[in-house]
């Protein structure tokens, strides 16, 4: 009986494993396509590519405006410095501070390099302070205040914004005129100052260039030629290349710079350079106005040029341009 019944629970336990094993089996299946599901749900949704796509959006337009804010932040702190800068400059000249002028003015200088400075450097307000400088007693601040407004003077931008100091730089290269014997540095840099202002002439500066030009015919410099070759010569050429500066060249009191543009090309003076600003500003003022040449000299020498093997090769070229010229309106015009 015994027997019986340890067989009996035998087969009771293999029917309760068997039980337990197939609902085990049931669980596993539920649980991968539970787990299967999930992994379909997530592998079939757009959203977070969408997402993505409106970020990156976003990224740019803030990008563009984080440029501009560091543009505005830039052109700010440029600003704030150099009006430190000019206002520290405006003490150490109240209170005498050479070197600390001297060392300011370098900077500046150094400053109109770039043209976003050269902006804030080139206001009206500024640029008479660094003008001031330009009287100073001391040489060297003198030296660095001219090479300053060159700067400024050289672009349109600066041209634009100081044209106000041409009469007074006329003014101030007037009196080292006067009281010079022979063309120094400095005035040499400040007549260059006032070539660069030319090339954006104005109307309103005409009574400072015509005393200018005036000054300088009537004043007996040792090295005279040379300062009208070198320095006058780069004006004369500029207006000479604008219709308002052509009109100005044409005024009786200038009568005598285009005559000595002339002597100059008859004498040979000045060497190629001098000689080819001479000719360009002949050409300028025959093929665009009524101006003549006087002298059958200076024609003689740029025939000479046109036809010659050993002249400098722009010398041939301008001096051909004038003969042309001069040929064409010797033509008759047709009605």
């Amino acid at each position: 009986m015994q027997s019986n019944l340890t067989k009996a629970g035998i087969l009771i336990t293999g029917i309760i494993g068997a039980i337990v094993g197939v609902v085990a089996w049931k669980f596993r299946q539920n649980s991968e396509n539970e787990d299967d599901s999930r992994v379909e749900i997530i592998s079939i949704d757009e959203t977070p590519i969408d997402l993505e796509i409106e970020t990156e959006a976003e990224e740019d337009e803030e990008e563009e405006s984080d440029y501009y804010d560091d543009e505005e932040d830039k052109d700010e702190e440029i600003r704030s410095a150099i009006g430190s800068i000019f206002n520290l400059l405006e003490q150490m000249l109240q209170f005498r501070k050479i070197s600390e002028v001297v060392q300011l003015l370098q900077d500046i200088l150094f400053r109109t390099n770039d043209s976003a400075q050269l902006l804030h450097i080139a206001k009206q307000s500024r640029a008479s302070l660094i003008l001031k400088c330009i009287s100073h007693e001391n040489e060297k601040v003198r030296m660095l205040a001219v090479y300053i407004i060159q700067n400024i003077s050289s672009c349109k931008t600066g041209q634009d914004s100081a044209k106000v100091l041409v009469p007074k730089l006329v003014d101030i290269a007037n009196a080292f005129l006067i009281n010079s014997t022979e063309s120094d540095v400095m005035l040499k840099s400040l007549t260059d100052c006032i070539a660069n202002f030319s090339a954006n002439y104005k109307p309103d500066t005409q009574a400072s260039y015509m005393s200018f030009f005036q000054t300088a015919s009537s004043c007996d410099l040792s090295d005279d030629e040379e300062f009208f070759g070198s320095s006058l010569m780069k004006i004369v050429v500029n207006l000479s290349d604008q219709k308002l500066g052509q009109d100005l060249l044409l005024k009786p009191e200038l009568e005598d710079t285009m005559v000595r543009v002339e002597r100059m090309i008859e004498e040979k003076q000045g060497g190629t350079r001098v000689q080819a600003r001479c000719l360009i500003a002949v050409k300028n003022m025959i093929s665009e106005t009524d101006w003549q040449l006087r002298s059958k000299e200076s024609l003689d020498i740029i025939l000479e040029y046109s036809n010659s093997r050993q002249a400098d090769k722009e010398l041939v070229e301008r001096s051909s341009q004038i003969l042309f010229n001069l040929e064409d309106k010797s033509e008759p015009q047709e009605n």
